[in-house]
């Protein structure tokens, strides 16, 4: 058991030590904290009452501590967010019966609206734009002519040889060719090809080179001298080389149809 009287020698020999050396930071924090047994902490005070450097730094931990501490007591008594704060209304709202009855008669009435007002905006099936739009388009390079099924009623008496004189039915040219040429025409009527030869048409049509005097003579080996002609038209639009050979396979086009 320690004597009172060695208490405080051992003081004095602490502080003559202290003199030398400065406190340790647990022993700061301890201090501080009031975490350090009796000797120990009259020991720290009396450092501190001899050491400037080891009291500054003593007052700095202690703000900073003060300051954690505020912080926490701050964040911890804080008002809510607004937007917590509107989800726990919300929340609040919905609990009520009556109100959720109330949502969801406006929930089925929107839904309603939207379903009448996509019913009117929505174009009916019969409109011509819609068959329109619906039609496959097809290139004019590519596609075959159809089979034109007209009903045709007999002519008057006095329009027998009128009849008889009027020319073959005439291919409207593409928009692209009927820009570049102006007023001109195909003068050569469409030739119906059967299922198989219209299959090979297309076959070698997709086969052959985008030019058009290989596409022209494609057309004329089935009969088609008006897909010929419209090819001819881009030849001759084209100018140069291709005008020369547009005259050339018009020359031939004509004596094909005996012209």
């Amino acid at each position: 058991m320690t004597e009172p009287f060695e208490i405080p020698s051992r003081l004095l020999r602490e502080l003559n030590e202290a003199e030398s050396k400065h406190l340790t930071y647990a022993q700061l924090e301890g201090f501080v904290d009031s975490r350090l047994e009796s000797t120990e902490e009259e020991f720290v005070r009396a450092h501190l009452e001899l050491c400037s450097q080891c009291a500054r730094e003593m007052q700095d931990l202690k703000w900073f501590t003060e300051s954690c501490r505020y912080r926490e007591v701050a964040a911890a008594s804080a008002a809510p967010s607004p937007r917590r704060r509107f989800w726990a209304v919300l929340g609040q709202w919905f609990r009520v019966p009556s109100h959720g009855l109330i949502l969801a008669g406006a929930t089925m009435a929107m839904v309603a609206v939207v379903a009448v007002l996509t019913k009117l905006h929505q174009p009916s099936t019969s409109s011509p734009i819609v068959a329109s739009k619906a039609a496959p388009t097809s290139s004019p390079s590519t596609a075959v002519a159809p089979k034109q099924e007209s009903t045709v009623s007999s002519p008057r008496p006095e329009s027998n040889l009128e009849a008889s004189a009027k020319p073959e039915t005439v291919l409207e040219a593409p928009s692209s060719v009927q820009g570049a040429m102006g007023s001109k025409q195909p003068r050569y009527g469409p030739r119906v090809l059967s299922a198989i030869e219209a299959l090979s048409y297309r076959e070698e049509l997709a086969q052959a080179p985008n030019d058009p005097e290989t596409r022209a003579a494609i057309a004329i080996k089935y009969g088609l001298y008006g897909e010929a002609e419209k090819e001819y038209l881009k030849m001759e639009a084209a100018g140069g080389q291709q005008a020369e050979k547009a005259r050339e396979l018009l020359k031939k086009l004509k004596r094909l149809r005996g012209h």
